[in-house]
């Protein structure tokens, strides 16, 4: 009799321990997948909660951006894309909505005084005297051939009051975030906007930040 009880015992236990690992495996199928461990091809964004990047597995990466947008994402190879963002990083101040280039692999995004970001295209005025002191053009996608980023073309008014042009390129290369001035002329990324490679962003009017 004790042996019966004791086999009916680990046949309970046996039992239990088998319910376990099911609904442990259950739970690791089912359970959402860390956004590290994907695959850097199967990110693809559908859109932005408050401060929130939304993919269409429904994980998020959270921002430290008020007024967040997404712009495009732009491809790695063993990273998850990097995000074009526009946003600030405070509410209730007067920092100008500026663009973010960021890949969740990363981490978290920097405080506002750590973080890197880039102006928006268009007018930029003095907030002292209404002077136009800026004119820029900015272009996300593939820039250049094989070549995948966000570049500025854009003309600034020096000390002297002269009007002084400048390109400046902020690619991907070797799943690295790289920036720098450059000669390229606007024409060769205008091919790649009539090809559907690259795309330009909305120019806007602002203030320079006091």
């Amino acid at each position: 009799m004790k042996r019966i009880i004791l086999i009916a015992f680990f046949g309970i236990l046996g039992g239990a321990t088998l319910l376990f690992a099911s609904l442990k495996l259950y739970s690791s199928i089912h359970q959402p997948t860390s956004i590290e461990q994907q695959n850097p091809n199967e990110f693809q964004v559908t859109g932005t909660d408050s401060a929130s990047v939304i993919f269409d597995d429904g994980t998020e990466f959270l921002t430290n951006l008020y007024e967040l947008e997404f712009v495009a994402q732009l491809p790695t190879k063993t990273k998850i894309p990097y995000l074009i963002l526009t946003g600030r990083q405070c509410t209730m101040c007067d920092a100008n909505i500026s663009i973010y280039i960021h890949s969740p692999s990363d981490g978290s995004m920097k405080q506002s005084h750590e973080q890197l970001r880039y102006g928006l295209p268009g007018e930029l005025y003095n907030w002292e005297d209404g002077e136009l002191i800026a004119k820029k053009r900015a272009f996300y996608g593939e820039i250049f051939p094989n070549n995948h980023g966000v570049v500025w073309y854009q003309s600034e008014l020096d000390e002297k009051g002269n009007w002084i042009e400048s390109t400046y390129f902020a690619g991907i290369s070797g799943d690295t975030l790289l920036g720098s001035f450059i000669e390229a002329n606007i024409d060769s990324t205008l091919l790649q906007v009539n090809k559907k490679l690259a795309f330009e962003l909305p120019g806007t009017s602002q203030l320079t930040e006091p």
